[in-house]
Order: structure tokens, then C-alpha cells, then sequence
């Protein structure tokens, strides 16, 4: 007999604390674990220091490197929450609102309309140091 593959999805008190939603908190620990497993993850984190250096967070310069190809079916598949679409997408939506995780259309092919997400750890990191907490478990951005 072969066993299917288990789903893990993980609820950091962190991100409840920040979102203040444990199904936000989910979605956005599950944008983390692929973020660590997108093929251009070293020039994301080139990226994100280059960002740190040149004045931190909301500088202007446009990311190229860690994007993430998610549908709102594919992600609430992933992530266990039994949502709608319409919730996962409002949801994700508010974390874009927030600076914690960037959007943007395929810019290679017009025609694809699976949305591409980028976690923003400048934001992030910086959000969750104002409220008390660190960004632990994750490969950290060099401090200038």
C-alpha cells in the first residue's frame, strides 16, 4: 500500500500577531517556506539587501528575483483552510495592503493570469520588530 504525501501547514505566533488572523498568519508562513525554495532564492536575498542598504524598506527598486506562482486555489489546497477563492484572494489582498508580500501579473507572458507573490522581509522583518517579535527560522538578510 502506498501512502499519499501528509500536508503540513504551520500557525507562527509571530504572524498571528501581525496579521491578526491565524488563516493570514498560515498563508503567509507558507509564502516564506516557498520563498526558501524559488530556483533564484541567492539573488531574492541580493535583492533584499541591496533594498536594506539603500534606505530599507519601500525603496523603489523593482524586484526581479523570488517570485512565487500561486493561485488562490492552489494555496488554499496547500495551506488546509478550506476557504473560497474569493477569502484566500482577500486575504492576500490585505498582506499586499501591508507591505509584507508584493503581487504582479507575469510580465513575460500577458496572457497568464496566475498572480505572482514576493515576500518583502525588509517590511516583514521590520513590522514584526515593532511589535516585540524576530523573524527566527529563516535565513536572515545581512544587517548593514
Amino acid at each position: 500500500m502506498e501512502y499519499r504525501k501528509l500536508k503540513k501547514a504551520l500557525i507562527r505566533e509571530e504572524f498571528v500577531a501581525l496579521t491578526g488572523s491565524f488563516e493570514q498568519a498560515v498563508i503567509l508562513n507558507q509564502f516564506l517556506y516557498w520563498t526558501e525554495r524559488v530556483k533564484d532564492f541567492d539573488y531574492w536575498i541580493v535583492e533584499e539587501n541591496i533594498r536594506r542598504q539603500n534606505h530599507g524598506v519601500g525603496n523603489n527598486i523593482n524586484p526581479t528575483s523570488g517570485w512565487i506562482y500561486k493561485t488562490a486555489e492552489e494555496l488554499n489546497e496547500e495551506v488546509m483552510l478550506q476557504k473560497s477563492p474569493a477569502t484566500i484572494l482577500k486575504y492576500l489582498d490585505n498582506m499586499v495592503k501591508n507591505g509584507w508580500i508584493m503581487k504582479r501579473n507575469n510580465p513575460l507572458y500577458k496572457w497568464d493570469r496566475t498572480l505572482q507573490y514576493r515576500v518583502d522581509l525588509n517590511k516583514l522583518e521590520s513590522d514584526l520588530l515593532a511589535i516585540g517579535y524576530q523573524l527566527e527560522g529563516f535565513k536572515k538578510i545581512k544587517k548593514s
